[in-house]
């Protein structure tokens, strides 16, 4: 019968039973450090029961140039609804034979979906719909910024170029912002967005005004700031 056939197909040709159900959703991720000029796998590193959504290795100042990678997880996340258990960013510390091992994990609030190298020495991480900036201690990553809802969705993508953040909204393309360093723990400030709604997948910084963007249909698009606002965008002194 059906049910005999079924059970006859491999994993190959159908994929792994899936575990859990939406009140207890299962989900498993794993951490890769290879060789690039082997392809071979130096390190592996188990995340059990929890789903990784972005990963970046990052400098930190005061760190004598030290390379860490930082890692988003959640745990419990189901899609439809959109919820989840738990969120945290887990900081690695690379060994001299090309392992990793695990310096601290920091809880958050919302799903980490976009991780950035440092800006000013500090760690870029959209959390939802807000934009967070994180330095690091011995024990756990410290707060020092945060713009809340800095975006009208959520944030995927953010990439930096000087001074300037180009952050891609889930939903809602493409938003530029000004970060400012020496004032307190340093201020962000919008300078521009774009009024065509798209569902962003990706975006690459081109030059200080130009950025590449992609949707999650297919399409590609070059966004550049107006030369006739430049002016007026660094003189900017509104804050959100």
């Amino acid at each position: 019968d059906e049910d005999e056939q079924s059970a006859k197909l491999s994993f190959q040709q159908i994929g792994y039973s899936k575990l859990g159900n939406s009140d207890n959703p299962k989900w498993a991720s794993a951490i890769y450090v290879m060789d690039p000029s082997t392809g071979k796998t130096i390190h592996r590193v188990s995340l059990d029961e929890e789903l990784a959504v972005s990963i970046a290795v990052v400098k930190f100042k005061d760190r004598a140039g030290e390379d860490f990678l930082v890692v988003g997880t959640v745990t419990g996340m189901t899609f439809h609804p959109r919820k989840f258990s738990s969120a945290a960013l887990k900081v690695y510390r690379f060994m001299p034979d090309g392992t990793i091992n695990m310096l601290h994990s920091t809880k958050i609030l919302n799903i980490p979906l976009a991780i950035c190298a440092a800006i000013d020495g500090r760690l870029l991480v959209g959390v939802g719909s807000s934009i967070q900036i994180y330095e690091l201690s011995d024990r756990h990553l410290l707060l020092k910024c945060e713009q809340k809802n800095a975006v009208p969705t959520s944030a995927v993508s953010i990439k930096t170029f000087g001074n300037r953040l180009f952050v891609a909204d889930a939903h809602e393309s493409v938003h530029v912002f000004k970060y400012k360093s020496g004032q307190n723990d340093g201020a962000l400030s919008i300078l521009a967005d774009d009024l065509t709604p798209r569902l962003m997948t990706a975006i690459e910084v081109l030059d200080n005004d130009t950025v590449a963007g992609a949707d999650k249909f297919g399409n590609i698009f070059i966004l550049r700031l107006p030369n006739e606002l430049q002016d007026a965008i660094e003189s900017t002194k509104t804050h959100r």
